[in-house]
């Protein structure tokens, strides 16, 4: 972290990545120590690879559930890759049925905290009939609102196309 910091504020030039990114926004900043920002970094790179990690076992599970998804995941890759062995961001977002397929897995077994809260809004909010007062914390528990049939049609079936683009967005 030290070298890359002498870098950074050298003007050197360094990888584009999450510690880059964390370093230029505190470049200059006196209140981030170095404990903090290496405690920051650790929880990113830990979080990160945990949730890609789940993510991935469950994209696995579907797929060995699922073979044709396997078929159109290859299909898209090569068409979009062809013979090359890096991808691209422009690579990224020509693969739309891969999207489509993270997007459900995603919806089907979310590996973000199982909870999100929010205060309601100044003057309250009325929800499905019910006036919640102002300043209340509200919490959304994610697996409930992904596998709600009010939300999603058909809501424990895997289907990829309900993110198609040009479909209108999943909900009430």
């Amino acid at each position: 972290i030290e070298k890359r910091i002498k870098a950074v504020t050298s003007g050197e030039e360094v990888p584009n990545d999450i510690l880059t990114q964390m370093l230029q926004s505190c470049v200059g900043n006196k209140s981030v120590d170095m404990e903090t920002l290496v405690d920051d970094f650790v929880t990113f790179f830990v979080a990160g690879q945990e949730t890609t990690a789940n993510m991935l076992s469950f994209l696995i599970i579907i797929i060995h559930q699922h073979p044709e998804v396997l078929d159109h995941l290859l299909s898209e890759v090569e068409g979009v890759l062809g013979d090359r062995k890096e991808v691209t961001g422009d690579d990224l977002d020509k693969m739309k049925f891969t999207e489509q397929v993270i997007h459900e897995v995603l919806r089907l077994y979310p590996v973000t905290l199982p909870s999100m809260s929010k205060e309601s809004p100044k003057g309250g909010i009325e929800m499905s009939d019910y006036l919640i007062p102002e300043g209340t914390a509200i919490f959304f528990w994610t697996s409930v609102m992904c596998r709600n049939p009010e939300n999603f049609d058909d809501p424990d079936t895997f289907d990829p196309s309900r993110f198609d683009v040009g479909k209108p967005r999943p909900g009430p």
